[in-house]
């Protein structure tokens, strides 16, 4: 502001401007790419059944899909103690200002929309689905495959998918979301400290796939009502990382509902969440966790019940030569996803860590009840 010859209590005069050239740009966009900018006006609008009627008659070639604009609440700039000479503070507070959702196919990250406000500091969302990324890489490595919805129902290399799936450089995805800010709200190239990006909102998913969808949705209903009446309140805590007793805030919860496709399992401590559900295709998908199902955590539980590490600890360079060729960063996330289980325990200040008495006995039972229990019951349901 100071730059552009404008003093603190002008800072409305100032974001008008820019609100104007983000408005400006937009329409262009709408103008130069053949679509319409609808407002949304029903509270209950899906924005993605919207888009998926667009798809239906529109090519999948990469360009903008579709434009929505809505006025929504937001965390803004204003002024305060505003005084004749020109002083005044900068404060955030809560308000609302005019936002677009920008519906993109995007030639590496598949379908994506940006959410663009209108007004200061102008936070920019940007929201992808990992699994249209990994779809596009498939194409590329002559990989067939069929998805339903947002998952892969069926794929003709499951290992190749994941080492695929493995390659996602966080560095070329920081790359590839600056170029969507320029393109999106080229306003902000007058900032010179740009835009700092971060992940706000990640969701890791394990799916198991089903050859028969009626089966899965049959045991699935069973095992969801079963583990909705034996698990309790410190089950969920602890198993999220967390410990009783808990603030009168804290809400702790286990909800079995409906939803078009199945039924949701949910436990959830305050914001985190572990989710079970089934999706059409004869998915049955696990937000957060471990999944037995799954060859490289299979080890990792395994690891837990070995008596290697129980006199001297485990420390990051032993794991790191146990899941060759894991990186650092992949070791650590891990390390943490263990700690926040309550597998692991750190200690001190040092880099050791040693393994729970909870973490013998939870993953002796579910590696238990994985090989003695599930696979011979979904052998049997299979070969009948």
């Amino acid at each position: 502001m100071q730059q552009a010859g404008f003093r603190p209590r002008d800072l409305t005069r100032f974001a008008q401007r820019i609100t104007g050239q983000v408005r400006d740009h937009i329409i262009g966009l709408a103008r130069q790419h053949g679509v319409e900018i609808e407002m949304v006006v029903r509270k209950n609008l899906r924005q993605e059944d919207r888009i998926a009627e667009i798809l239906r008659t529109r090519d999948t070639h990469a360009g903008l899909v579709h434009i929505f604009t809505a006025k929504e609440s937001a965390m803004v700039y204003d002024t305060r103690h505003a005084r004749a000479d020109g002083y005044a503070q900068i404060i955030t507070r809560r308000g609302a200002c005019i936002h677009y959702y920008l519906y993109w196919i995007h030639p590496r990250l598949g379908l994506i929309h940006v959410r663009v406000p209108t007004w200061f500091p102008l936070h920019l969302q940007v929201n992808f689905n990992g699994h249209n990324w990994l779809a596009r890489k498939l194409d590329a490595a002559a990989i067939s495959y069929q998805m339903a919805d947002h998952a892969f129902s069926q794929c003709a290399d499951w290992r190749g998918a994941q080492a695929l799936a493995d390659q996602m450089d966080l560095r070329q995805l920081h790359a590839q979301l600056k170029e969507l800010t320029q393109q999106c709200c080229p306003a902000t190239a007058q900032f010179p400290n740009g835009y700092h990006g971060c992940l706000t909102q990640v969701e890791y998913a394990h799916d198991l796939v089903f050859k028969e969808a009626a089966r899965m949705d049959a045991l699935f209903a069973e095992r969801a009502r079963q583990a909705l009446l034996a698990i309790k309140v410190e089950d969920v805590a602890r198993f999220l990382g967390k410990r009783l007793p808990l603030s009168y805030e804290t809400q702790v919860n286990s909800h079995l509902g409906r939803r078009h496709a199945g039924f949701p399992l949910k436990h959830s401590f305050g914001p985190a969440s572990v989710t079970l559900y089934n999706r059409p295709g004869g998915i049955l998908r696990l937000d957060r966790g471990f999944n037995p199902f799954l060859e490289e955590d299979e080890r990792v539980l395994q690891i837990v019940l070995s008596g290697e590490h129980a006199l001297v600890g485990l420390t990051a360079r032993k794991l790191r030569r146990v899941l060759h060729p894991g990186s650092r960063g992949r070791i650590s996330r891990l390390l943490k996803r263990l700690r926040l289980h309550g597998l692991l325990r750190k200690v001190g200040k040092t880099n050791t860590h040693h393994f729970t008495s909870l973490a013998r006995r939870v993953v002796t039972a579910v590696l238990h009840l994985k090989n003695n229990v599930m696979v011979p019951e979904l052998a049997a349901a299979s070969a009948g």
